[in-house]
């Protein structure tokens, strides 16, 4: 776990990981008022998890850029919804994606960006294999009305809905395609 970050000490971990997997544990801010930039960029990583909470501020921006390109295998868990920019990722087999949560929807529905920003992230990981999305995930694709992410390698998609929000009819979508 990692607490009150001075400016840049994450991004320096991040690049003494070693080059196959990285589990960055859980970023927990403070409340205060900051932006909070995280490179993750490491070239031969293979397996990367990420777990963001802002439970305690709101108040907190997390930028985040992926630059990974031989990573097989992702899970980013954030429950407020930090931007994303991810490169690309063409070894990339599995990617689940715990963003947003149930506020996510609840207290943003009037809030473009999030909704933006959800999107930007499933367009990064579009060429997945496995794609497990959350309810946030898919309270954004609800709200989009054009240039939805196509799932280009996606052969198998994962989708799980808790009964609270708009997207309720989607209990659970397990697709598996040929």
């Amino acid at each position: 776990m990692i607490s009150t970050l001075p400016d840049d000490i994450l991004c320096r971990i991040i690049s003494l990981l070693p080059s196959r997997d990285a589990d960055i544990g859980e970023v927990i801010t403070k409340n205060r008022d900051m932006n909070i930039c995280i490179n993750i960029i490491v070239p031969a990583l293979k397996r990367l998890s990420l777990r963001i909470s802002q439970e305690y501020s709101d108040n907190v921006d997390f930028k985040i850029l992926i630059d990974t390109p031989m990573l097989e295998c992702i899970y980013l868990g954030d429950d407020y919804m930090a931007a994303y920019s991810v490169t690309s990722l063409p070894s990339l087999v599995e990617a689940t994606l715990d963003v947003g949560m149930d506020r996510y929807y609840e207290d943003y529905i009037d809030d473009d960006k999030f909704f933006v920003r959800a999107i930007e992230l499933i367009r990064g990981f579009s060429n997945a294999k496995y794609l497990s999305v959350n309810n946030g995930i898919l309270a954004a694709l609800d709200q989009a009305v054009q240039d939805l992410p196509i799932l280009h390698g996606c052969t198998k998609f994962k989708s799980c809905c808790r009964d609270n929000t708009v997207a309720s009819q989607l209990y659970w979508v397990d697709l598996d395609f040929p």
